[in-house]
């Protein structure tokens, strides 16, 4: 933790000396989705701004991520640094080439016109649709409960909606299901099954399984089938596919 600490210091430093120097392109996002409302502040009417700095690495990735500036709010400070600390962007360029950096920025929670009763009225809607055995519906319910919109935040109980919408062939379901299934720190999951439901999706046009897929092929070393699969996510425009492929060129 000191050396990261250490690095994220000198890196501060550097920036104001290099940027007098040299050219500098500073960086810039290339992939990064807006972070979620935790329930819990949708309920409490919490709101306010999170000052954040990242420290971002040569290849464009988020090595740490520091609140800065509290929103006054911890939850709300922690989704913020989780989200913005999983965005994907372009590095910063000293005389063309891709250098670390450290960018510093705010992000300004206001409560929307979306509240608790509407999250809790769109996931009663959701509940009947997918009851019904809809797969769309049992799709929105599953996000639903993975992001605690309206229900309580359930892991399982998203997991068995996915599984049934998966079964009668949803693209995202079965894309959403792979993400779920691999094995992390807090989850044994099961790769295999990943696998095969990002193939699933895979096949149906799912840019992001499309890339997961590649990416696991790869791994086993079935590199020219891999190449295909990351080659059909990056006509997309996924951008991951698109950075792995030009780190494989190099």
């Amino acid at each position: 933790m000191i050396k990261r600490l250490s690095a994220f210091a000198l890196a501060l430093a550097g920036i104001g000396l290099s940027a007098q120097a040299a050219t500098v392109v500073q960086p810039s996002f290339s992939r990064c989705e807006k972070p979620v409302w935790p329930a819990e502040a949708l309920r409490n009417e919490y709101q306010g701004m999170v000052g954040l700095a990242l420290m971002i690495d040569v290849d464009g990735d988020v090595q740490e991520t520091r609140v800065e500036q509290s929103s006054g709010y911890p939850v709300l400070d922690q989704a913020a640094a989780q989200a913005i600390g999983s965005c994907k962007f372009n590095p910063r360029k000293v005389n063309g080439r891709p250098a670390p950096s450290v960018l510093k920025m705010q992000y300004q929670w206001t409560l929307p016109d979306w509240t608790p009763a509407d999250a809790a009225k769109a996931a009663a809607a959701a509940r009947v649709s997918a009851e019904r055995g809809e797969a769309a519906g049992q799709y929105r319910l599953a996000q639903m409960y993975l992001r605690g919109d309206g229900v309580t935040r359930d892991r399982a109980e998203a997991e068995k909606w996915l599984r049934l919408a998966a079964a009668q062939g949803h693209a995202g379901a079965q894309d959403q299901l792979g993400v779920l299934l691999v094995p992390d720190d807090d989850y044994a999951g099961n790769a295999e099954e990943a696998v095969a439901w990002f193939r699933k999706a895979a096949e149906q046009g799912r840019a992001r399984s499309q890339y997961y897929l590649g990416v696991v092929l790869l791994k086993q070393g079935q590199t020219d089938v891999a190449l295909d699969w990351l080659k059909k996510s990056a006509a997309q425009n996924y951008p991951a596919a698109q950075h792995k492929l030009a780190a494989l060129d190099k």
